[in-house]
């Protein structure tokens, strides 16, 4: 992985995995890419996560949204941290698209949920979610209670 900013030890007891930090503009492209890995999952989770946009046709919201989250990573202040497996940097658990204190994304693979990697991934304190899925919802209720929700920042 090459262009990255930070590499870090996620502080787990076994430093099992990493949190490689990225500037959105400079993600990794192509077929197979870290930015193909983010629009895939982000655009996937949201749509099938969240009631209102599985109301959307599906051409047109994947044509329009895949632009709304390259405006995204094309803003100067947007990060995209990755956790990665220690040994095997290519092994993505999980990723968050973040700018200044504002939380774009969160999305940790299944298998590896509830074992503290959003917690790692997201230890830049933010003030605001701009998107929201089923699961989303429950974290925000239960961990960020005074978090606010705008979609529009």
């Amino acid at each position: 992985m090459g262009n990255q900013d930070v590499v870090e030890p996620a502080n787990e007891p076994e430093d099992s995995y990493q949190i490689i930090t990225y500037v959105g503009q400079s993600l990794p492209s192509g077929k197979g890419s870290l930015k193909s890995l983010v629009l895939s999952r982000f655009m996937r989770s949201l749509r099938y996560g969240n009631n209102y946009f599985e109301l959307i046709d599906s051409d047109p919201y994947f044509q329009v949204y895949e632009a709304y989250i390259n405006s995204l990573l094309a803003r100067p202040d947007t990060k995209v941290k990755f956790a990665v497996l220690s040994d095997d940097h290519d092994n993505v658990l999980g990723f968050v698209v973040i700018e200044n204190h504002k939380l774009h994304y969160c999305h940790v693979q299944k298998d590896y949920r509830r074992q503290g990697i959003a917690a790692a991934l997201c230890k830049e304190p933010f003030s605001v979610i701009t998107h929201i899925t089923h699961t989303g919802l429950t974290i925000w209720n239960n961990k960020f209670p005074l978090v606010k929700f705008n979609p529009f920042a």
